[in-house]
């Protein structure tokens, strides 16, 4: 009997095994990168009954990868790491994002040269936000108010809102007084107020809180009436008359007084009827007649005497003044008849 054995045929086997790696890059864009290794085995066909008698598989490997660095961007992973393929690998698909990076932004409210106020404007890189305008008591934004911002991956600047001061319109008045003061007579004293208003208009910095002031009205010029004190009988008012005053903003206020005096009655002169003075003889011896001389006085019907005061003085000296003549005379006769 003759044993016979199968033919056998060398045969080989491979296989591929996939690894995709799918980027999606910031702009949404999908990109993949695929690997590929290939496994092979051995095996004796047998030429009879087809059957394969097949040795172990080879290994191979897929390459490490490394994700692209985007600035301003964090892949979700940097590495993909190298990795032995089996024949047991499935094919395998990892994906990789980029995540954008947290940016700032410093958001400056300036008076001029002076920075008022800071704060802090958050994102994302290549994110576009509204930028919140927090204004500082009183202040209003100088110029264009921004409206949004754009995040760079690096080197964001700050956004600079320059500022002007509210100010708010303001009135000023100024009341300048000028009090009459009337001491009256036998009544109750009063007084009279004679007054100016003055007005003005200014813009107040509500920031500094300094105003800055217009003119007073009509030119700060006002006047003062004069004043005539009222009449009183009996009563003589001093002085009798107040004159008119020009009055400005810069005027202080005033006290006048108006006193009352008494009037003094002046004393009544009353005349007198003349009356004739009895007449007066004197009798006079005269040298060669027997008979006397009688001489008549009388008083001049020009003068008159005053009550209080009178004139019988001057009477009496001028009879004295008479007689002392006559009794020269007299003598004088004696003499001659001796």
């Amino acid at each position: 009997m003759v044993e016979l054995e199968h033919d056998t045929q060398s045969t080989d086997d491979f296989k591929v095994v996939t690894r995709v790696i799918k980027i999606t890059h910031p702009d949404g864009q999908v990109t993949t990168d695929t690997q590929k290794a290939t496994i092979t085995r051995k095996g004796s066909k047998d030429k009879v009954t087809s059957n394969i008698a097949w040795n172990n598989w080879s290994t191979a490997k897929w390459d490490q990868y490394n994700a692209t660095k985007i600035p301003g961007y964090t892949s979700t992973m940097s590495v993909v790491s190298e990795q032995v393929v089996t024949s047991d690998t499935p094919d395998t698909t990892v994906e990789i994002k980029y995540v954008a990076n947290p940016q700032q932004a410093n958001i400056i409210y300036k008076d001029g040269d002076q920075v008022v106020k800071t704060t802090v404007l958050n994102g994302n890189t290549d994110e576009t936000v509204k930028v919140p305008v927090e204004l500082p008591t009183n202040y209003h934004v100088d110029g264009k108010e921004p409206t949004d911002y754009t995040f760079k991956a690096k080197g964001n600047h700050d956004i600079v809102i320059n500022l002007d001061h509210d100010t708010q319109t303001v009135s000023q008045s100024k009341t300048v007084k000028r009090n009459i003061h009337l001491n009256l007579p036998n009544v109750t004293d009063k007084s009279v107020v004679q007054q100016v208003t003055f007005t003005r208009h200014g813009i107040k910095d509500l920031v500094s809180g300094k105003t800055t002031w217009g003119g007073w009205d009509h030119n700060g010029k006002y006047q003062f009436n004069s004043y005539t004190p009222q009449t009183i009988s009996g009563y003589e008012a001093d002085p009798k008359n107040i004159d008119s005053l020009l009055v400005t903003p810069d005027s202080k206020d005033s006290e006048l007084t108006i006193n009352y005096h008494k009037l003094v009655a002046k004393p009544t002169v009353k005349r007198q009827a003349i009356q004739k003075p009895a007449e007066k003889a004197i009798n006079v011896q005269q040298p060669q007649a027997s008979q006397p001389v009688v001489i008549i006085q009388s008083k001049s019907e020009s003068q008159q005497e005053l009550p209080q005061t009178g004139n019988r003085k001057s009477d009496d000296l001028f009879i004295l003044g008479l007689m002392t003549s006559l009794s020269s005379i007299s003598l004088a006769g004696l003499d001659f008849k001796r």
